[in-house]
């Protein structure tokens, strides 16, 4: 047996969870507003709230991207800062500015490790169906179908067209 066969093997047998839990001093927040333009998202949303996470104790870098209707802050902090805590400073700096953005942004915090980063990313687009419908479909057959395999530790929906009721 040659050392490409072994090595296709070996793949096959891999346990899962061979990467260890890794906490990165990295926090993202994603801001997600439909079809807002960017002159509003820039100016509206995302300058109060980088504005304010640059406040947060250990912040070394604010970095962000801004999108028609959706942008992510993303905030380094020292390598020696406790993570979970700055994580709730973050939460709590969103919720001071929360009264002064638009109230239909929706805000992710995510804490980066390992498992935050995605896998593989799907889009989903129809000449004939809204995208209401699309989102529906995501929410409800694709993404329970996604979740049902094994080893998928989580599935989410980014975009789309949620009712109002």
């Amino acid at each position: 047996m040659c050392i490409r066969d072994r090595s296709i093997i070996s793949f096959f047998r891999l346990p899962e969870g061979v990467f260890p839990n890794v906490t990165f001093p990295r926090i993202l927040v994603q801001i997600e507003r439909w079809y807002a333009p960017l002159e509003e998202m820039e100016v509206g949303v995302i300058k109060p709230i980088e504005d304010a996470l640059r406040t947060v104790e250990g912040v070394r870098i604010v970095r962000s991207k801004t999108n028609r209707g959706f942008a992510e802050i993303d905030l380094f902090f020292e390598w020696n800062i406790d993570l979970l805590q700055a994580f709730q400073f973050v939460q709590a700096k969103i919720s001071e500015v929360r009264s002064s953005i638009p109230p239909d942004s929706k805000i992710r915090i995510i804490r980066m490790t390992t498992s935050a980063y995605p896998m593989s990313g799907y889009s989903l687009y129809s000449e004939k169906r809204t995208l209401k419908e699309l989102t529906d479909i995501a929410q409800f057959i694709i993404k329970p179908q996604l979740s049902g395999i094994k080893g998928v530790y989580m599935v989410d929906i980014v975009g789309g067209k949620v009712p109002e009721y």
